[in-house]
C-alpha cells in the first residue's frame, strides 16, 4: 500500500497544471519582455522586491511561471496567452473576442495584446449601459416585490398595504410603476403603437 502511494505522488509530481505547460516549439523571443516588465512584473511584486533581488530578465519570467526554469527557459502557455506576441500561432483560440449581441449589433476578433485592446481599442471603449438605447440594464430589481406579487397574484406595481406593501415596500411599488410606465412609453414611441389612457 506504501508503495502504490509513493508511486502515485511521483506520478502526480510530473503533473503541471495546463497554464504553465510549457509550449515546446516557443522560444523567449515569442514574448513581449517590455509589456512582462510594464504591466505584469509590478502587477505582481513590489518595485523594491524586483529592484533588491537583482534577477535577470529570464528569472523574472520563470519565477511568475511565464517561462520554465530549466534552461534554456521556454514560454508557458500563461506566458504566451499574456505577454504572447503571436499567441494564435502556438494557442489557436488566443485571442479576445468582443462581441455585442442584440441581434449582433456589433463583432469583431481583437489580435492585439490585452493591455492594448482594453486602453485603446474603439469598440471596448464604445461599450457602455448609457450608449444602449433601450437601458434595458438600468432597470432596478424589485427583488422583495416579486414574491408579494405572486402570493397577491398581481403584477407588482398594483401591490397595496393589504398585500403586504408597506413603508418602503409601498415607495418601491411607486418607483416600480413609474419605470415600467416609461419604458412602456419609450417602446410605444419606438414602434408607433398608441398606449391606452391610464
Amino acid at each position: 500500500m506504501e508503495e502504490e502511494c509513493r508511486l502515485s505522488e511521483k506520478q502526480r509530481s510530473r503533473n503541471v497544471p495546463f497554464d504553465i505547460m510549457p509550449i515546446a516549439h516557443a522560444t523567449l523571443d515569442d514574448l513581449n519582455l517590455e509589456l512582462f516588465l510594464r504591466e505584469c512584473l509590478p502587477a505582481s511584486l513590489p518595485a523594491v522586491t524586483v529592484a533588491q533581488n537583482g534577477r535577470s530578465d529570464e528569472q523574472k519570467l520563470s519565477s511568475l511561471r511565464f517561462a520554465t526554469v530549466e534552461a534554456p527557459p521556454i514560454p508557458t502557455i500563461i506566458g504566451l496567452l499574456v505577454t504572447g506576441k503571436y499567441s494564435r500561432q502556438f494557442i489557436p483560440g488566443a485571442y479576445i473576442q468582443f462581441l455585442r449581441t442584440a441581434a449582433f449589433l456589433d463583432d469583431d476578433r481583437l489580435e492585439e495584446l490585452w493591455p492594448d485592446v482594453l486602453d485603446n481599442h474603439e469598440v471596448i471603449n464604445n461599450v457602455s449601459i448609457a450608449n444602449d438605447p433601450n437601458k434595458l440594464a438600468l432597470l432596478r430589481h424589485y427583488r422583495s416585490l416579486i414574491p408579494m406579487a405572486q402570493e397577491a397574484h398581481k403584477p407588482m406595481f398594483w401591490l397595496k398595504p393589504a398585500d403586504g406593501a408597506i413603508g418602503a415596500h409601498l415607495q418601491a411599488v411607486q418607483t416600480a410603476y413609474q419605470d415600467f410606465q416609461q419604458l412602456a412609453t419609450m417602446i410605444a414611441e419606438r414602434t408607433g403603437v398608441k398606449l391606452p389612457d391610464a
